[in-house]
């Protein structure tokens, strides 16, 4: 692999961006894939800071490259068949292409490697799916992990787990979910974010309050995996990793 200072002799494209005049150098990060309107931007700056931030988007560029060959290595490392092989049954299914492009598109800007594996699980299990219903799954499921982080993932994996006991209102029937302060209890550090982050699970549809209405007055709020949050829960616990 080369280093840093082979790197930096490579393309004269961050030279260029550093040095040539605006116009040439917008046109040069645009060959380079860089949008159009970021090309432009980079290619009014001159000097040092235009070759150094050229030379950092650059090396992003490269990692996400990096991220989608990992991506694909994760799909198929549980299966019978290379990526190529993968990619040439899906060709001429409309419904699996797009598959395919949401998950690439939530792979490479995925900066862990827990939502990275899990994004392949869930591309894999729709792309060899024998009917619609399960790749739309696979779809629902790649739309909500490209939108959550490891601290979600944390959350997601204390809900699968035994729920703490809840009575009703009235007292009579019983019940298992968490609230919020329990989920900190927990794992305590999520204490400072867990109403944002079981929020944002809500919104999703990933997780409901089964407490509404029905413990203390209606008071309390207690979190409960929905169908469709298991199914996104049980992809991360098939990787084999805590969250």
């Amino acid at each position: 692999m080369p280093n840093e200072s082979e790197s930096r002799k490579g393309p004269a494209l961050d030279r260029m961006a550093g040095n040539a005049a605006n116009s040439i150098a917008a046109v040069g990060l645009v060959q380079a894939g860089f949008p159009a309107d970021v090309a432009t931007a980079i290619g009014g700056i001159v000097g040092p800071l235009g070759e150094e931030l050229s030379y950092a988007l650059r090396t992003r560029a490269v990692r996400r490259s990096e991220r989608l060959q990992r991506f694909f290595d994760f799909a198929v490392a549980d299966e019978n068949l290379t990526a190529e092989e993968l990619l040439q049954q899906i060709t001429y299914d409309d419904l699996k292409l797009e598959l395919l492009a949401r998950a690439v598109n939530a792979a490479v800007s995925s900066t862990n490697e827990t939502r990275l594996q899990a994004l392949a699980r869930a591309f894999v299990t729709g792309a060899l799916a024998a009917d619609d219903a399960a790749v739309d799954q696979s779809l629902l499921v790649i739309d909500a992990l490209g939108q959550l982080d490891v601290p979600h993932f944390r959350v997601l994996a204390i809900l699968l787990t035994k729920a703490p006991q809840h009575f009703d209102k009235d007292f009579e029937e019983l019940h298992y979910s968490w609230s919020d302060k329990q989920i900190a209890e927990h794992d305590p550090g999520l204490a400072t974010t867990v109403t944002a982050l079981t929020a944002r699970l809500n919104s999703l549809g990933m997780v409901y309050d089964e407490g509404h209405g029905r413990y203390g007055g209606g008071a309390a709020v207690l979190w409960t995996l929905t169908p469709f949050g298991k199914a996104c829960a049980d992809e991360l616990a098939r990787i084999g990793q805590e969250p």
